[in-house]
């Protein structure tokens, strides 16, 4: 176990203390339970809380090999699942969403939030990534309140949507990009089932408004391409760029 930062700096974190509580952490911090400060691989923290030696704030010694640049808890929770050794910190970055170039957006602004942290801890190896959901090439990310939400549903159900996420790797001033598709379609919903999902509160924070691994799952009828892309991280597109980079995502990866 390793805690690379003191718990009142973790405290004072901005932006996601609200992800270090979701049920999956929850249920991870039951373990620990009775400690005081506990502390967890993968905790969110915020890039502009941080002082004193940033070498010493995230050590590969402690257990961390990268730093993810996302305060998603879908990411975390995924690269969790395939063993990964991170810390997550919170870039402020303002995203590009022209709609024209939707995967040249997802890339953009993946590359952006990865060299945003690497700026500031520039000995590690940072990985970013942005997630768009496209139909008719108009390119939707989160709702910003219920009435979009509604919105964003009514047109993805009945048709097939495109879900977009690029993804970067920033290592010693060099970086790898890609992005990847998924093809989804959506089944017919109708206007009460729209506003009963909608009023569940789960596409709220969600890119085009459903979470695939959440309710909206009954209304999926057919996928092609990565389901964790849809979740958040196609996991193989983004073990793969890290081998190309040179990085390792866990201590024990020798095939990396």
């Amino acid at each position: 176990m390793f805690c690379p930062i003191e718990a009142a700096t973790r405290r004072h974190s901005k932006g996601c203390a609200e992800d270090l509580r979701t049920k999956a952490d929850e249920k991870d911090a039951s373990r620990w339970s009775g400690r005081r400060d506990p502390c967890f691989p993968g905790d969110c923290f915020a890039v502009t809380a941080w002082s004193g030696s940033r070498a010493e704030r995230i050590s590969r010694k402690e257990g961390a090999m990268f730093i993810l640049a996302s305060a998603s808890p879908r990411r975390r929770a995924l690269l969790r699942q395939i063993g990964a050794q991170f810390v997550s910190i919170t870039p402020a970055v303002e995203e590009r969403k022209d709609g024209a170039r939707p995967r040249d957006d997802v890339i953009y602004n993946a590359l952006a939030k990865a060299q945003k942290v690497a700026e500031e801890y520039p000995d590690h190896a940072v990985l970013g990534a942005d997630t768009a959901i496209v139909l008719g090439g108009k390119s939707f990310g989160k709702p910003r309140d219920a009435e979009e939400a509604r919105h964003i549903l009514s047109l993805l159900e009945g048709r097939q949507h495109t879900v977009l996420t690029g993804i970067a790797w920033v290592k010693n001033g060099h970086a790898v990009t890609d992005a990847a598709e998924t093809a989804v379609r959506f089944a017919p919903m109708s206007q009460a089932e729209i506003d009963a999902y909608v009023a569940t509160g789960e596409p709220m924070g969600k890119a085009g408004a459903y979470a695939v691994q959440g309710r909206a799952a009954i209304y999926i009828e057919e996928i092609h391409g990565s389901f964790s892309n849809i979740v958040g991280l196609p996991l193989h597109a983004v073990t793969a760029l890290a081998r190309t980079a040179g990085i390792v995502m866990e201590a024990d990866d020798a095939s990396l």
